[in-house]
């Protein structure tokens, strides 16, 4: 599947993603690029909210340092 650049939020079935998927989620210029749903969230029962959620615990610097990195990057360009 090719990363698309979606304007954040993006509702679930704007992923276009299967439901056994990993997810990476990069931040760029206030845009998400979505790679793939995690396998413990179903592409058809993601609601905004659980995705809202998902997002931010994938681009918590904390939890995810590739995000960190990410981050300094564009607070840098």
């Amino acid at each position: 599947m090719q990363d698309a650049i979606v304007p954040f939020p993006v509702a679930a079935t704007e992923l276009g993603v299967r439901s056994n998927a990993a997810v990476r989620l990069y931040i760029r210029e206030g845009l998400l690029v979505p790679a793939r749903l995690p396998n413990r969230i179903r592409a058809r029962g993601v609601t905004r909210r659980s995705l809202d959620r998902l997002i931010a615990l994938a681009t918590s610097p904390r939890k995810n340092p590739v995000v960190n990195n990410t981050l300094a990057e564009v607070r840098h360009a």
